[in-house]
């Protein structure tokens, strides 16, 4: 990956297209345990695809 700074929901319309429908949540257990992850649901014709993007302690 290059050093150039990106936000996730940039990225997502990158890979799957800007008219695609699709949420970023927290999964449930990152809600009340310091984690760093948020879950990206994409709504396909196929069905849902969901994907876990973890941050790790040193930003990463």
């Amino acid at each position: 990956m290059s050093g150039e700074c990106k936000s996730l929901r940039v990225l997502i319309e990158d890979w799957f297209g800007s008219g695609e429908l699709f949420t970023i949540t927290r999964p449930d257990r990152a809600k009340t345990l310091p984690c760093r992850a948020v879950k990206v649901e994409v709504a396909r014709s196929s069905g849902p695809l969901a994907m876990v993007f973890f941050r790790h302690g040193d930003g990463s």
